[in-house]
């Protein structure tokens, strides 16, 4: 047979990473929840016959409604169902939807991870960090602090839009006080994911403040050169975001 030219190479696009099944998921009930089929207050049927009803197992469910946990769109009340919760689901759907969401366990891990290691790089930066790296680290924090108390009648997700990036920025900004080079690659290596836990934790209603104050507080241990103060202030910091996303840790018995 004759040879024919060359297919263009450009008809070719690349495959796009196919999501996991429990985004999947939570996009559809998103979407059902923007569009009116689900509407505020209404319960979800039992998760054994929405697994069904969708042609689904229950822990892509799960997992599923985890998220929609996290990001403030249902409420899970053990033994009395799944709820839509009464808010501008719009809004959620537009700002909050990650473009490729984090699962859950491994938002958890990475919680963990960060109670770690950045309450001991606060305890450096308190040790090590320069006179000029804190005082930018302060500046950081008054910045929030001042947005904060300015906008007291902003629209929430206008607050959000603003506070972002100074969360961001102060989180970096406190692991360069530290001087640990090592800490700081890693951070800067995983900061999209922290950028995830700050999506899903500023959606708790009133938490975008206490972190801001949590901030200042951190800052000034550090600003005190106070290792102890500043890694317990961050730890309880960082917990407090973990509390926020999943829940109040509980306490075991026994």
């Amino acid at each position: 047979m004759p040879r024919g030219k060359p297919a263009d190479i450009t008809k070719f696009a690349r495959l796009r990473e196919p999501k996991p099944l429990y985004q999947e998921l939570a996009d559809t009930i998103l979407q059902k929840i923007s569009t009116g089929e689900l509407a505020p207050g209404e319960r979800l049927p039992r998760e054994l016959d929405l697994a069904s009803s969708l042609g689904v197992g229950r822990p892509s469910l799960r997992e599923a409604l985890k998220i929609l946990q996290a990001l403030g769109v249902v409420s899970i009340k053990r033994g009395d169902g799944i709820y839509v919760n009464d808010m501008d689901t719009n809004e959620i759907v537009r700002r909050l939807t990650p473009a490729a969401v984090v699962p859950p366990d491994q938002l958890k891990d990475l919680f963990e991870m960060r109670k770690i290691l950045e309450s001991q790089g606060a305890a450096w930066a308190a040790e090590r960090g320069t006179d000029e790296s804190i005082a930018a680290l302060g500046k950081i924090a008054e910045d929030m602090v001042q947005l904060v108390e300015a906008a007291d009648q902003a629209p929430p997700e206008e607050l959000l839009r603003r506070l972002a990036p100074l969360n961001k920025a102060f989180h970096r900004q406190l692991t360069l006080c530290s001087g640990n080079v090592a800490l700081i690659g890693l951070v800067d290596n995983t900061m999209f994911m922290i950028e995830e836990t700050m999506k899903y934790n500023f959606v708790t209603p009133g938490r975008p403040i206490h972190s801001t104050y949590d901030h200042r507080r951190i800052w000034q241990e550090v600003a005190a050169r106070n290792p102890e103060g500043a890694a317990k202030t961050t730890f309880a910091h960082i917990e407090n975001a973990q509390a926020g996303v999943f829940g109040p840790k509980k306490k075991e018995t026994g």
